[in-house]
């Protein structure tokens, strides 16, 4: 019995192994155009998700800050410049205990927000931008922005009661008028809704120029062209496994 029982493990140990060189040739073959084109989405896709990774932590601004904000609109230049990571969350802190909707508007390049607009709202429902549309489009243009960030609070006066992080009707409308005036122009745009000190990010548009798809395609396709059997086993791992 004890020799049977040695047999047949030992066959069971060769067939799994047996399964593992099928499987291992099977998808160490060369990735096909197709698959090609779908791991650049992927590997862009990652990408872009890396260069907006935003710190999520909540942060502190002074009261004496706060109150120098001017309500009728102002563009601020930022020296030094905020980290794109960290934007966000000042930019929450910053608006955090107001009770009417104020506007901020981020400049972003190099993963460095180097620019500013802030302005209130004209009530604690609406969150209008006093910026000229025109001068909002010549000031990315000229000054080579790479993203700009939208950001508009929601002042909750109950917040046991009911959250206000979700943006409303009229805030996705006028979001994506601001998507449809900026991207066009090989701007990113994302948009979120601050709630008590958070941000909420409810919009992102990225252009084609931006990381372009085409750069990852070039990649991979010399990937495939000097690969071998691990290199496409690799490949073919990372177009099936997401990271997160």
């Amino acid at each position: 019995m004890g020799h049977n029982r040695r047999e047949v493990k030992m066959l069971e140990l060769l067939l799994l192994i047996a399964g593992l060189v099928i499987a291992f040739i099977y998808f160490s073959r060369p990735l096909n155009e197709t698959e090609i084109y779908n791991l650049a989405i992927k590997r862009r896709k990652n990408a872009i998700n890396e260069y907006y990774d935003f710190d999520v932590k909540e942060y502190y601004v002074a009261p004496e800050v706060r109150k120098k904000i001017k309500p009728t609109g102002l563009f601020y230049s930022l020296s030094p410049p905020i980290s794109l990571e960290s934007f966000p969350s000042i930019a929450a802190a910053l608006l955090k205990y107001k009770k009417h909707e104020w506007v901020i508007l981020g400049f972003e390049k190099d993963e460095y927000v180097e620019e500013l607009w802030i302005n209130k709202g004209h009530d604690a429902m609406s969150a209008n931008l006093e910026l000229d549309l025109s001068t909002l489009v010549e000031t990315i243009v000229e000054k080579h922005y790479t993203s700009v960030l939208f950001l508009h609070n929601h002042p909750n006066p109950d917040p046991n009661r009911y959250s206000t992080r979700d943006p409303s009707e009229a805030d996705l409308i006028f979001a994506n008028q601001l998507k449809d005036l900026i991207v066009p122009q090989g701007v990113n745009f994302l948009a979120f809704v601050c709630e008590r000190g958070r941000h909420h990010e409810f919009l992102r548009s990225i252009s084609r120029c931006f990381m372009p798809l085409e750069n990852f395609l070039k990649e991979i396709q010399q990937e495939t062209r000097e690969s071998t059997r691990w290199k496409n086993f690799e490949l073919r791992m990372e177009l099936l496994i997401d990271k997160h």
